[in-house]
């Protein structure tokens, strides 16, 4: 695993690349196993074996720390931003095929303290009531979790903001934990916390 990758030239390369092997120090063998293939998105619940990842690939391809990284931050980033559009519509059934079936919600508003994802239509029913038209985003911290027997997790801190047109109604933080579920990063534990409310 410690040698140095091959140079390839563009003769050298095959029509579609069958696996990679993967060196990232620190991260833990969960997000080693989460790049083990070229599956796109990343499966971090589908352990590499012997058989399936040899120690050095073919071409010699590996990925970096930042590399991994880079990957489930775009991840994430997509998911985020069908998350803001389905709020801004209204579509629950989009909004809830973004939570895992086994979901947890926390101080979710207009959900009670503890929900699941068939609660999310209080959620809708709030933005609702307070007018909220517009939802912003934007992860400012990713990290990897750990295995455990659900799968590898994925946890991040984001800052959030629902206006009405331009002005902002609420803002405030939530810690994401995501799983993976039907071949793609969902969301596992939403945990909301307010720290304004302008009226």
């Amino acid at each position: 695993m410690g040698q140095q990758a091959t140079t390839m030239t563009p003769a050298d390369e095959p029509e579609k690349l069958h696996s990679v092997t993967a060196e990232a120090p620190g991260l833990g063998q969960d997000l080693a196993d989460a790049v083990c293939t070229n599956q796109t998105p990343i499966n971090v619940n589908q352990p590499c074996t012997d058989e399936t990842v040899p120690e050095e690939s073919p071409m010699g391809y590996k990925l970096s720390e930042e590399d991994v990284l880079k990957l489930l931050k775009d991840e994430i980033a997509q998911t985020n931003k069908q998350w803001c559009g389905a709020l801004e519509g209204h579509n629950l059934e989009d909004l809830q095929n973004l939570y895992t079936e086994d979901a947890k919600v926390y101080n979710c508003p207009g959900c009670p303290p503890e929900a699941g994802r068939q609660d999310l239509e209080k959620l809708l029913q709030w933005f609702s009531q307070y007018e909220v038209t517009n939802v912003k985003l934007s992860a400012k911290e990713i990290q990897p979790g750990s295995a455990n027997k659900t799968g590898s997790t994925i946890w991040d801190r984001e800052k959030y903001f629902l206006q009405h047109d331009s002005i902002v109604k609420f803002n405030g933080n939530k810690v994401v934990v995501w799983k993976r579920e039907d071949n793609r990063l969902k969301i596992y534990i939403d945990s909301w916390n307010q720290v304004n409310n302008v009226n």
